[in-house]
């Protein structure tokens, strides 16, 4: 096991083993959530974890300032139908009766003239379509907002950045009255993970004091905005970043239900998503009401790992943006068309595909060199002219010309460029085998009927239960991996026909049922809006 499992398992040791009521600052008793995401970012190399921002280094006055002039101006009533610049680029947040919080880089290509964001795009149009109004908020880049977007969105990046600085340098402000100097239990923390793990920097009580001081100022900007916007629902993704945290602990605060929607595949040892044995029930006041799944699987899984929640705060939706792009309608089928044509050229290559996904390299520990060299050692000895289609994670893109470079000499087809801008699911549905280092993308596959192995011990860990129910396959072997490649072009491999899988089995984990995403979401909406009066 790498130091990445290792702690996660002290981590997880420690919360059952410690009287976590202790942790508290003053009246906040939502720290432990805090302490443990931030942990988490622990396990990064140094490199990877968010460096302080130019804008984070202002002058205090200024931060405060900006910050100041934003609260007030957010606290203005927000118009009935907000001014848009051309490019669905909103002024003021739009009134609605679901806020949708997203983020820019969520959008991966443009689709009808706009940016398309792949997670809760497809979650506004089922609510478009049924007339229920909606408020799209969103952080990123400034300049890749002012690019225009399919539906129109309010930007409040800017604030995140000056609550981050307000945070840092105003930690009094922020708790009045309340000693802020290291606690015991933080130290009893502390010591007990990284007894056995020196070689990883331990997470600091400053950094702790700045996460909650951070999701404390947010959360008030929200209570502002969702005031004005009067929503009866709330949408994040990926709940355990700050702003979503404090979005919905506003929600809470102003007894509005929370939803997370399932982003990828929730991994057993993910500190959002598992491993809450003890805590308030329904979950700490910064956690959602109700969790959005793709199937049973993640379902089961998460009540099995979770003390907090019952079962009617699960729901099974499958993702909403499979079933739009597997159904897809005439306006997307074009688009997949484009998109497999830009993959394979024009005109297309027809040959044997094989798919290669890889993860962040923090979960595995391997360099871009090192991932190369062992792909080539897969490559050289299959026996077809196979192309070969490499896909980096998306946040890694500023690696794609060193893994060119080190492909380059191979005689063989190997599509790099092209294969990291097409949507996944162009990838997926293009390849006849995908191998993954550890990825979401393992369970898209099966969606997609397209066999997956995985190559690394993260992949075998994130696939722990596909391999399990016998519809996925892993192994470290360059000749071994290149052997099944070759017996599935020659169809000698029965074991990883997915034809002939059942519907059911597929459905456990990415259930594709037609219409699931617009009958679960109005069912859904239909329950929680008769418990509230309409705006």
């Amino acid at each position: 096991m790498t130091s990445y499992f290792s702690l996660l398992q002290r981590l997880y040791d420690f919360e059952k083993d410690y009287p976590l009521e202790r942790f508290v600052l003053g009246p906040i008793p939502f720290l432990w959530p805090i302490v443990k995401i931030a942990s988490q970012t622990r396990l990064f190399p140094k490199e990877e974890r968010l460096n302080q921002s130019a804008e984070e280094v202002q002058t205090q006055s200024q931060v405060v300032n900006l910050l100041q002039q934003e609260l007030s101006r957010i606290v203005r009533n927000c118009p009935a139908n907000s001014p848009d610049t051309g490019n669905h680029v909103l002024q003021h947040p739009a009134r609605g009766d679901v806020v949708i919080l997203t983020s820019v880089p969520r959008r991966r290509f443009a689709f009808q003239h706009g940016l398309y964001d792949v997670y809760l795009d497809p979650i506004v149009e089922i609510l478009k379509k049924n007339n229920i109004s909606v408020s799209v908020m969103e952080t990123g880049p400034r300049e890749t907002y002012l690019k225009k977007r399919l539906y129109p969105s309010f930007f409040y990046g800017d604030v995140v950045l000056q609550a981050g600085a307000f945070a840092r340098y105003h930690s009094a402000q922020i708790f009045p009255g309340i000693d802020l100097r290291p606690p015991s239990f933080f130290q009893d923390y502390v010591n007990w993970v990284w007894r056995e793990n020196p070689e990883i920097e331990p997470l600091t009580w400053q950094e702790v004091l700045t996460s909650l001081g951070k999701i404390l100022v947010l959360a008030q900007y929200f209570r502002q905005c969702f005031t004005s916007i009067k929503p009866r629902l709330i949408v994040v993704a990926a709940w355990k970043d700050d702003k979503n945290l404090a979005a919905l602990l506003a929600g809470r605060q102003l007894r509005i239900p929370t939803i997370d929607f399932q982003h990828g595949a929730f991994l057993s040892m993910d500190v959002g998503y598992f491993h809450w044995p003890k805590g308030p029930q329904g979950g700490y006041p910064v956690m959602p009401n109700y969790i959005w799944f793709w199937g049973d699987h993640f379902k089961n899984i998460w009540l099995k790992n979770n003390a907090l929640y019952e079962d009617d705060s699960a729901l099974i939706g499958g993702s909403a943006w499979m079933h739009r792009w597997i159904y897809a309608r005439d306006d997307l089928v074009t688009l997949k068309n484009h998109f497999r044509r830009y993959l394979l050229g024009a005109p297309e290559i027809e040959s044997f595909t094989i798919a290669v996904t890889l993860t962040g390299r923090m979960c595995f520990h391997m360099t871009i060199l090192e991932i190369a060299e062992f792909l080539k050692q897969i490559i050289v000895r299959t026996s077809g002219n196979y192309t070969w289609l490499v896909r980096l994670h998306p946040q890694e893109n500023f690696l794609l010309e060193e893994l060119k470079t080190s492909l380059a000499m191979l005689p063989h087809r190997i599509v790099i460029y092209e294969a990291h801008v097409v949507p996944i699911l162009t990838l997926l549905e293009t390849a006849d085998v995908h191998l993954t280092f550890g990825s979401s993308t393992a369970f898209e596959a099966l969606a997609c009927r397209v066999p997956t192995i995985g190559v690394t011990d993260y992949s075998k860990k994130s696939m722990e239960r596909l391999l399990e129910e016998k519809v996925g396959y892993f192994t470290k072997d360059p000749i071994e991996i290149a052997r099944m490649i070759d017996n599935i072009h020659a169809g000698e491999c029965n074991e990883l026909d997915f034809v002939k899988l059942p519907e059911s089995k597929v459905n456990r984990f990415s259930c594709m049922r037609k219409n699931l995403p617009d009958d679960t979401l109005l069912a859904f909406l239909e329950r929680i809006f008769s418990q509230s009066p309409s705006h």
